[in-house]
């Protein structure tokens, strides 16, 4: 198999260096998500660099279950995030919630806050629709459920993509 050489994206250069450090994952719809240990392929010409994201699937399960165990009321992005992560429409969801999709769109743009209530039972549903999590349900209910505060810090979720591993920022 030949190896193939990554050119520059911006200027088209064939001479390009592999470089690491984080990454704003903003591609996740969230802001305050980092991933570390990122590679980058960067450009020796124009200095642009891409971030070359390995075992995106994984990083994005990591993600799901950091917001599932958050110790803080979920976010609307972070609604949004696991809501499409589990392949669900807001209409979807609403149905499941026993809520009008309008309610889960509220939730989701910041125009409402969502309950203890509803955070708890949305995380649920949630992990249990997702296959990749559903194992996860007994320990975020028995450990985190408790705990999940009434605040919504701006607490950020950087991601190590060389261990695969998570922590809260």
């Amino acid at each position: 198999m030949q190896e193939r050489k990554i050119g520059c994206y911006d200027c088209g250069n064939d001479e390009t260096r592999i470089v690491r450090g984080s990454h704003k994952f903003a591609e996740s719809g969230l802001p305050n998500v980092t991933l570390d240990g990122v590679e980058f392929v960067q450009c020796v010409a124009c200095g642009a660099s891409s971030p070359v994201i390995p075992r995106l699937v994984l990083v994005h399960r990591l993600l799901a279950l950091a917001i599932a165990r958050k110790p803080h009321r979920m976010t609307g992005a972070e609604l949004r995030y696991l809501r499409k992560y589990a392949d669900l429409t807001a209409d979807a969801l609403g149905r499941l919630l026993h809520v009008h999709k309008s309610t889960v769109s509220k939730w989701e743009n910041g125009e409402d806050q969502i309950s203890h209530q509803s955070d708890r039972l949305i995380r649920v549903t949630i992990m249990a629709l997702a296959p990749d999590l559903k194992d996860e349900v007994p320990d975020v209910v028995r450990q985190i459920f408790e705990r999940i505060g009434s605040e919504e810090p701006d607490l950020g979720i950087s991601i190590n993509v060389q261990e695969m591993d998570y922590a809260y920022a």
